[in-house]
């Protein structure tokens, strides 16, 4: 009781990463098998906390452990299971990951009915599957061409970006970091350099730089770089992947 006041204090401070190690610790002191509910609801708590500071896998294991314990709660609520699919699906749609996302509203809708927001949301997020997929496709043929006819290496690697983003959003994982690694291999072979007077190409040169340290394990420089290509980027997709990339070193 305790641990979870102190919390709930610090969550109302604003202070995070305290109340997430004031939450953990109230688990230790639970009984999942005897407080199943209680078990649940915090570790609720701690996925909406971990939602807000966008550690996302945190967040979904979270959600996913709650729900292992309200589908093996007999009787089952119907209502709450289907609480926590939504929470499930909000946070895959806030993260990008669209196609989780619909499943997860999928499955809501077959404990509960969807209100007209989330049949909203749901509808939406279906929607913008069918635009990313035709992107990609798009994306994927614009590369054939480019390749054939000898495109500059900074047209190209706009075109992969796209492809890095998309997969991603698709929740191919595997496939955008294959494309992340081509791009990457693209800029190492380009030579294009920080001084460049084109912005566009100084953004790539720093991108590329900011993955190099990143991999080394300096976040500090990487995170300069990662800035610097901010500031000179004009590309959406290259601009998601710089988010991205301050995201893992911040």
């Amino acid at each position: 009781d305790t641990l979870e006041a102190l919390g709930y204090a610090e969550e109302q401070c604003g202070n995070r990463p305290n109340a997430i190690t004031r939450y953990h610790a109230a688990l230790v002191y639970m009984d999942r098998g005897f407080q199943p509910l209680r078990y649940a609801n915090t570790l609720r708590i701690l996925a909406q906390l971990y939602q807000e500071s966008r550690v996302w896998d945190h967040c979904q294991k979270a959600l996913a452990e709650a729900l292992d314990l309200e589908l093996a709660m007999q009787p089952r609520d119907e209502a709450r299971i289907a609480e926590t699919y939504r929470r499930m699906a909000d946070a895959y749609r806030a993260e990008g990951h669209l196609e989780k996302a619909a499943t997860a509203y999928k499955k809501m809708a077959t404990y509960a009915n969807l209100s007209q927001e989330e049949a909203h949301k749901l509808r939406s997020t279906l929607d913008e599957l069918e635009r990313h997929r035709a992107t990609l496709r798009a994306a994927q043929e614009s590369l054939l061409v480019l390749e054939r006819t000898g495109a500059e290496a900074k047209d190209v690697a706009f075109v992969m970006a796209l492809a890095v983003k998309t997969h991603f959003l698709l929740s191919e994982v595997d496939q955008s970091r294959a494309m992340m690694e081509k791009l990457i291999r693209l800029l190492s072979a380009s030579g294009y350099g920080l001084q460049d007077e084109r912005a566009e190409v100084r953004a790539l040169a720093h991108l590329w730089h900011a993955v190099q340290y990143e991999a080394q394990g300096d976040r500090a420089r990487a995170r300069d770089h990662y800035r610097s290509a901010q500031k000179d980027n004009k590309d959406t997709a290259i601009g998601w992947i710089i988010t991205q990339g301050l995201e893992t070193v911040s």
